[in-house]
Protein backbone atom coordinates (compact mmCIF):
# COMPACT_ATOMS: atom_id res chain seq x y z
CA UNK A 1 0.00 0.00 0.00
CA UNK A 2 0.93 3.47 -0.47
CA UNK A 3 -0.32 7.17 -0.34
CA UNK A 4 0.74 9.50 -2.93
CA UNK A 5 1.96 12.89 -2.22
CA UNK A 6 1.28 16.71 -3.51
CA UNK A 7 2.61 19.15 -1.46
CA UNK A 8 3.01 22.99 -2.90
CA UNK A 9 5.06 25.36 -0.66
CA UNK A 10 5.49 29.13 -1.20
CA UNK A 11 8.50 30.91 1.09
CA UNK A 12 9.35 34.86 0.55
CA UNK A 13 13.36 35.71 1.80
CA UNK A 14 13.17 38.32 4.41
CA UNK A 15 16.10 40.14 3.71
CA UNK A 16 15.90 39.90 -0.21
CA UNK A 17 11.88 39.84 -0.63
CA UNK A 18 12.35 37.27 -3.21
CA UNK A 19 9.64 34.32 -3.32
CA UNK A 20 9.31 31.06 -4.84
CA UNK A 21 7.61 28.25 -5.04
CA UNK A 22 8.39 24.68 -4.01
CA UNK A 23 6.40 21.54 -5.51
CA UNK A 24 6.62 18.25 -5.17
CA UNK A 25 4.81 15.10 -5.63
CA UNK A 26 5.48 11.43 -4.84
CA UNK A 27 4.66 8.47 -2.59
CA UNK A 28 5.51 7.17 0.49
CA UNK A 29 5.44 3.47 0.42
CA UNK A 30 3.41 1.99 3.86
CA UNK A 31 5.17 -0.40 5.59
CA UNK A 32 4.66 -1.48 9.83
CA UNK A 33 7.23 1.51 10.78
CA UNK A 34 5.40 4.16 8.80
CA UNK A 35 2.26 2.83 9.96
CA UNK A 36 3.09 3.20 13.07
CA UNK A 37 3.99 6.95 12.57
CA UNK A 38 1.59 7.84 10.97
CA UNK A 39 -1.32 6.35 13.28
CA UNK A 40 1.01 8.63 16.49
CA UNK A 41 1.86 5.03 18.10
CA UNK A 42 4.23 5.64 21.04
CA UNK A 43 6.40 2.41 19.70
CA UNK A 44 6.89 4.65 16.37
CA UNK A 45 11.08 5.24 15.41
CA UNK A 46 12.81 7.11 12.96
CA UNK A 47 12.06 5.12 9.80
CA UNK A 48 14.90 4.18 7.20
CA UNK A 49 15.81 6.64 3.95
CA UNK A 50 13.79 5.52 0.90
CA UNK A 51 10.55 4.64 1.99
CA UNK A 52 8.99 8.05 0.52
CA UNK A 53 10.31 9.20 -2.82
CA UNK A 54 9.67 12.68 -4.48
CA UNK A 55 10.32 14.73 -7.29
CA UNK A 56 10.46 18.84 -6.61
CA UNK A 57 10.14 21.39 -8.92
CA UNK A 58 10.41 24.82 -8.38
CA UNK A 59 8.86 28.17 -9.63
CA UNK A 60 11.38 31.40 -8.69
CA UNK A 61 12.46 34.62 -10.38
CA UNK A 62 15.36 36.90 -9.84
CA UNK A 63 18.18 35.25 -8.87
CA UNK A 64 16.67 31.56 -7.92
CA UNK A 65 15.09 31.39 -11.93
CA UNK A 66 18.04 28.54 -12.62
CA UNK A 67 15.98 25.92 -10.30
CA UNK A 68 13.36 26.40 -12.58
CA UNK A 69 15.15 24.45 -15.35
CA UNK A 70 16.41 22.05 -13.05
CA UNK A 71 15.16 18.66 -12.21
CA UNK A 72 15.30 17.03 -8.12
CA UNK A 73 14.59 13.89 -6.97
CA UNK A 74 14.04 13.11 -3.20
CA UNK A 75 14.22 10.54 -0.78
CA UNK A 76 12.95 10.68 2.33
CA UNK A 77 11.77 9.06 6.11
CA UNK A 78 9.67 10.46 9.13
CA UNK A 79 11.94 11.48 12.27
CA UNK A 80 10.57 10.68 15.42
CA UNK A 81 12.05 12.10 18.35
CA UNK A 82 10.53 13.56 21.62
CA UNK A 83 9.56 16.93 20.58
CA UNK A 84 7.37 15.66 17.63
CA UNK A 85 7.54 13.88 14.33
CA UNK A 86 8.98 15.44 11.15
CA UNK A 87 9.58 14.17 7.48
CA UNK A 88 13.29 14.85 6.66
CA UNK A 89 14.56 14.19 2.77
CA UNK A 90 17.41 14.09 0.98
CA UNK A 91 17.47 16.00 -2.17
CA UNK A 92 19.43 15.99 -5.57
CA UNK A 93 19.71 17.36 -8.39
CA UNK A 94 19.08 15.21 -11.63
CA UNK A 95 22.30 15.75 -14.32
CA UNK A 96 23.55 13.98 -17.49
CA UNK A 97 26.93 12.89 -17.11
CA UNK A 98 29.18 14.71 -18.56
Amino acid sequence: MSLRLDVRSFFKDNKTGTTFALFYTGHIAIDQAIGLVLAGSPDAKTTPWGRVVTQIKFAAGGDLEELERKTFVGSGRFVVEDDGVWVEYKISEVRAPQ
